[in-house]
């Protein structure tokens, strides 16, 4: 699914029929360790932190930032589609690559490659544009 979304960044990152089998497991193995009460209230979490991850996901691609935090993930994510898809793997943070050494050394050039192509207002529809352009 990750493949997909950078051959065509308008793909949803994960179906949202994905959504309903993957929250079924996720319960059932977790009633096997507490009660169905607790399990379901586990899943509700998962389900809405994960909706807010595909909102912020989304937001990042389609619309202008609308903060100066927003525009550094903006930045980031965008490294990953633009200049290395096998870095800058968080969307909503971008610590956990500096955590696990996925940012890389020259992440600073890449954000203003990135900040020239797309600047903060642009169509984030550029994106497929940016693909055809020389590393």
């Amino acid at each position: 699914m990750h493949w997909s979304h950078h051959a065509n960044y308008r793909c949803l990152f994960t179906p949202r029929l994905a959504w309903v089998p993957s929250a079924l497991t996720i319960f059932a193995l977790l009633c096997c360790l507490v009660q169905p009460l607790s399990a379901a209230a586990a899943v509700c979490g998962l389900i809405a932190g994960f909706a807010r991850y595909e909102y912020t996901h989304f937001r990042l691609h389609f619309r202008a930032p609308r903060t100066p935090r927003e525009a550094q993930l903006r930045l980031h994510h965008l490294a990953h589609h633009v200049c290395n898809p096998g870095a800058y793997f968080g969307v909503t943070n971008s610590w956990t690559d500096r955590l696990f050494g996925s940012r890389p050394a020259h992440w600073q050039r890449d954000y203003a490659r990135v900040a020239e192509r797309f600047p903060p207002g642009a169509a984030a529809d550029l994106i497929n544009k940016a693909r055809d352009l020389p590393a």
